[in-house]
């Protein structure tokens, strides 16, 4: 999917030929800016999420898992997972 820049997208509503008004166009126009600026740094703050899980993260986490527990809905064992590490 394409981008399309807010400056675009702005122009070709203000050339459409129907009663809008454009000066609360230009209020909405300023708050989409504002919320894209919101998305950006929320990306920015939430894009460590995409880096590779590395096999001494995956190692030290099944470290904490607890033994003796119930097995969730997939029937694996926190036993047989620590087992396979």
């Amino acid at each position: 999917m394409q981008d399309i820049p807010v400056d675009k997208l702005f122009g070709h509503f203000q050339n459409l030929p129907s009663p809008i008004n454009l000066l609360s166009l230009s209020s909405d126009h300023n708050d989409l800016e504002e919320d894209m600026s919101t998305l950006e740094e929320t990306k920015a703050a939430y894009n460590y999420l995409d880096n590779t899980i590395l096999p001494t993260e995956i190692e030290s986490v099944t470290k904490l898992l607890g033994s003796k527990k119930a097995p969730g809905p997939d029937k694996i064992r926190n036993e047989m997972i620590k087992a396979g590490i």
